[in-house]
């Protein structure tokens, strides 16, 4: 990756899936091929070399968690999210521990498998952009049940419900793969305006694309190239479609 040593960054790392759909394992000891999602996530951060790497985790996995991880623990820092409110709620209980400009967020369940190549690449067009804040997100023919993002001239201004594409007749629709990078300072302030959701109660940080747009920040979006590398892993049908695309990275080399 060019120029690795000119970017210092922190990786959060969201690792509070519980997986109720997925039996009694916590979702980051969820198995994809041979080894558990949380082992393929810090295998792709190592080849980047972060400055520091947060785990972020609620009382139903963070037991499971630093049993499993054990030593591997030493190198990093480990923040305890006291109550299940969200994303941003978890991402607000790292952040005291953050200590760069610039912190890489990844959902854990949804991370294993990008390539370092391509978190390499997101970052620096984060950085080369000098944008505040970005996702990364997959561009898709069809509008899905969840709708995506709102783009305008390559960047996010918003988010869109199935219902808003159709009357403003888009027949695509731009995915968030639950990768986000943030020029911390801003993270810091902005996190802390966020309201519940009306609909699940939780502070998410997707609702950051919000705070973005009402203070005139521009927040940009790097397009995934290839589809392969994100599933989110919420069923388990989702998983199996999880470790069809491991398989196929692996046997290309990618991973």
């Amino acid at each position: 990756m060019k120029g690795k040593k000119e970017m210092e960054f922190s990786v959060v790392i969201l690792a509070g899936g519980k997986g109720t759909r997925m039996g009694k394992v916590k979702k980051p000891l969820l198995h994809i091929e041979n080894k558990p999602i949380i082992d393929w996530v810090l295998e792709g951060l190592g080849e980047i070399e972060p400055s520091q790497i947060i785990l972020v985790s609620g009382q139903d996995n963070s037991p499971a968690l630093i049993d499993y991880l054990g030593d591997r623990l030493q190198n990093m820092r480990f923040a305890y999210q006291p109550i299940d409110n969200g994303t941003a709620g978890a991402a607000n209980a790292a952040l005291p521990l953050v200590n760069r400009d610039l912190t890489l967020v990844l959902f854990g369940d949804d991370s294993a498998l990008y390539t370092p190549e391509t978190l390499g690449r997101f970052l620096y067009h984060h950085i080369d952009n000098h944008y505040f804040m970005s996702v990364m997100a997959l561009k898709r023919d069809v509008v899905t049940d969840v709708g995506g993002l709102e783009i305008v001239d390559d960047e996010v201004v918003g988010v869109l419900t199935k219902g808003g594409h159709e009357r403003a007749g888009i027949t695509s629709s731009h995915t968030m793969c639950g990768c986000m990078a943030f020029y911390t300072p801003w993270l810091k302030k902005n996190i802390k305006k966020l309201k519940p959701s009306p609909l699940s109660g939780e502070l998410t940080l997707p609702s950051l694309i919000y705070e973005a747009k009402r203070s005139k920040t521009r927040v940009g979006m790097y397009l995934l190239e290839d589809e392969r590398e994100w599933s989110s892993v919420n069923t388990p049908d989702e998983l199996n479609i999880a470790k069809r695309k491991m398989n196929s990275l692996i046997k290309d080399g990618k991973k």
